[in-house]
């Protein structure tokens, strides 16, 4: 083999392949017994490396034996055959601008990419007669496609693509060349696709089971479509979308949603993660959240059409990766299982007027806890009656949201035995608390109603809430006189000289926010 290392004098430059001056050899590469390597090129004695463009020219083909990439950029814009090995090592560029670039094996370190890069026209192709390996980067843009075709292809990189009508393809033509494909499970690597765009595998059949990265979100609302990940089906000669086969996110797999829409009527199973995120929908013939599994909520919803069993977590607001995020969601569906759900504390962005919540709109199983972590939690009842689970109460301030339920209805509020019982409009409601509490810690007060003509609501508060007046007995005696209440008002500490019908008469006009017993 003859070596060609690429030896230029200054930094910032685009070179042409076909400058001969620019070669240690003073001739051209352009024979299968060529080694080609681009070094970086480091700025006198510093560690800086210069900045470099090599442009392949349009409608010019060459050959060579094995081509290194270094630290530069190679732009293909023409024709370029490599007959053993291709690499792109760390910091380097290869931006494919209509040209076709084959090689016997390619390799794409951590820290390297490739990128479709032309306006109007295909960002070219990648061809492979052995083992296409990616650990860097592949994206496209340009509303353009971008084709890769190798005997066996591997991703534990990222492939990304983000422009409305812009395509990745991939295809492993070897058999059994698609190595992130084991079974019917995609493994390793991740994939983000946005606003339309488009990432087509053919890697030997459809996907159920998902062990990797998939992050699927839109710009423009839920009005217009996310990304879509498809893959080929052998049988039907077609591609079917991940949405379509999807049957289980695995244990490392993770499928996170923004601001987009998944709907499928497969049972979905959740063994890993699963992220909704500001204000992303995801509908399901039936949800099992598995133990270990989590799904956490950063903003939208999830639909077990079937119900939804929660054996794991699931989460609104977190720690870990998502410390300093509070986050909502809306869970629709009855929930059974003996999980957890979780409403995480607010920190996000230092704010203390925000509070990370869920909303359960169905009934929930004897076996669920509800856990708040800090005291900033809310929960949301739809149908408090159905609630069965038990309250995990982190500090005061945490609450709960009652809908259907008047204030002035409420009557008989006991505690005992550690579960809360009060009575409304000749229902019953029992709420079972862990840890060792009594009356005095909870307090009843109205809840928000969005429209005059909306269900009224009651809020179930841990702690004295800290927002309203209190007024404080003394030896058992109030000085009561609505007239002169400007702002809601506590009762602490209620004795029978104030009676039920001043306190009903306070709770009309607005003026009474909750009744606490001290112990």
């Amino acid at each position: 083999m003859t070596p060609f290392v690429f030896l230029p004098s200054a930094g910032g430059q685009t070179i042409i392949w076909t400058n001969a001056s620019l070669w240690n050899t003073g001739t051209v590469p352009n024979s299968a017994q060529d080694a080609v390597y681009f070094p970086p090129i480091l700025q006198g004695q510093s560690s800086q490396v210069y900045s470099f463009t090599i442009d392949l020219p349009p409608a010019q083909s060459f050959t060579v034996g094995s081509l290194e990439v270094g630290a530069d950029t190679f732009d293909v814009e023409g024709n370029l055959s490599v007959t053993n090995s291709f690499a792109l090592d760390a910091g380097a560029q290869l931006y494919m601008q209509g040209g076709t670039l084959t090689a016997g094996s390619w390799l794409i370190a951590s820290g390297a990419s490739i990128s479709g890069e032309l306006d109007g026209a295909p960002n070219g192709s990648l061809v492979g007669t052995g083992l296409f390996l990616n650990h860097g980067t592949i994206s496209n843009g340009d509303a353009q496609t971008l084709k890769i075709s190798s005997a066996s292809f591997l991703n534990d990189g990222t492939i990304s693509v983000d422009d409305a009508g812009t395509v990745i393809s991939i295809s492993a033509t070897g058999a059994g060349g698609g190595l992130n494909r084991v079974g019917s499970t995609l493994v390793g690597g991740s994939y983000s696709l946005a606003d339309g765009a488009t990432i087509d595998l053919s890697i030997g059949g459809t996907v159920t089971s998902l062990a990797a990265s998939v992050s699927l979100s839109s710009g423009a609302g839920l009005s217009a479509p996310g990304g879509t990940i498809a893959f080929f089906d052998p049988a039907s000669n077609s591609y079917v979308s991940l949405q379509s086969s999807l049957t289980t996110i695995a244990p490392t797999g993770l499928l996170s949603l923004t601001t987009t829409i998944f709907n499928t009527s497969n049972a979905l199973t959740v063994e890993g993660q699963l992220e909704i995120k500001a204000g992303a929908q995801l509908t399901s013939g039936s949800l099992t959240v598995a133990q270990g599994g989590t799904v956490i909520g950063l903003g939208g919803s999830v639909t077990g059409s079937g119900g939804i069993t929660n054996d794991g977590s699931i989460v609104s607001g977190l720690g870990g990766a998502f410390e300093g995020q509070s986050g909502s969601l809306t869970v629709n569906g009855d929930i059974t299982g003996t999980g957890t759900v979780r409403i995480g504390g607010e920190t996000y962005s230092g704010r203390e007027d925000s509070r990370s919540s869920i909303e359960l709109t169905g009934a929930v199983g004897s076996s669920q806890t509800v856990v708040f972590t800090d005291g900033t939690g809310s929960l949301s009842l739809d149908q408090p009656q159905k609630f069965a689970g038990s309250l995990n109460f982190g500090g005061s301030g945490d609450e709960i949201i009652l809908d259907g339920i008047s204030l002035a209805a409420v009557t008989g509020l006991t505690y005992a035995n550690n579960t809360l019982t009060f009575q409304a409009n000749e229902t019953s409601f029992a709420f079972k608390i862990v840890g060792d509490y009594g009356l005095g810690d909870f307090s009843l007060s109205a809840g928000p109603q969005q429209l005059v003509t909306s269900p009224a609501s009651v809020i179930l508060g841990f702690g004295v809430p800290s927002a309203f007046s209190t007024l404080s007995m003394l030896n058992g005696e109030l000085d009561f006189a609505e007239n002169v209440l400007t702002a809601p008002v506590q009762i602490v500490d209620f004795a029978a000289n104030l009676s039920l019908d001043e306190l009903q008469s306070m709770a009309a006009a607005g003026k009474l926010a909750a009744i606490i017993h001290r112990r």
